[in-house]
């Protein structure tokens, strides 16, 4: 009989232990766990560089003030401007003209694309519709160009208004615009003898939203 009590107390006391043991491990913390970063938050903007090129056709025509300078005279055609974000802030433009006849343009530049405007040396011709896509003007004079040598300009911008201060243009692309693009026409503002194939870079500095 008392063999019998001890083994009873025995195993009672095997089973507090192990309860014991158990509680003292449901009490240890859990090893932390860790999420993959996979969603980004608001991101700051950035500055960037946009260009846009092109060739004007192989002829020597004159220009009016006011006609349009592009590699197309079938058709309108807008100059695209890449990498442009959603949105942001456009505050200065050059343009490199590879000649020595010179002369006074505008840039107009758009959200989106323009389906009027004229083909090259067409006098500019914006429907309504096109007009409020536009953000704003930049102004190339010929005063205010540099020479590079072997008959290369570099022209930097100003305001198409009379204070001369180069504009910030803020702009918001839609979801309509896949690429992200800024659009363009250069038109002439005095008359202008080119020569032939004459190669235009228009190059926009912006700060563009990328969050």
């Amino acid at each position: 009989m008392l063999t019998m009590i001890l083994i009873a107390v025995f195993i009672a006391a095997l089973l507090w232990a192990s309860v014991r043991s158990m509680a003292a491990v449901a009490n240890v913390d859990a090893a932390p766990t860790y999420v993959p970063y996979t969603t980004k938050g608001p991101q700051p903007p950035e500055s960037v560089a946009t260009m846009a090129s092109f060739l004007r056709p192989n002829d020597t025509n004159a220009y009016a003030a006011g006609d349009v300078v592009i590699d197309n005279v079938a058709g309108p055609r807008a100059l695209a401007f890449p990498l442009c974000g959603r949105g942001g802030v456009v505050h200065s433009a050059t343009l490199l003209m590879g000649e020595t006849k010179t002369a006074d343009f505008d840039l107009f530049l758009f959200e989106s694309e323009p389906a009027t405007g004229g083909a090259d040396n067409v006098a500019l011709g914006l429907v309504i519709t096109d007009c409020v896509k536009c953000i704003g003007v930049f102004r190339f004079l010929d005063a205010a160009k540099v020479n590079m040598g072997t008959g290369m300009n570099l022209y930097r911008a100003t305001s198409a208004g009379t204070d001369q201060a180069v504009p910030k243009m803020g702009y918001t692309i839609g979801t309509s615009e896949t690429g992200g693009r800024l659009f363009g026409l250069l038109v002439t503002r005095s008359v202008w003898t080119p020569a032939a194939l004459t190669k235009f870079t228009i190059r926009l500095g912006i700060t563009r939203n990328v969050g």
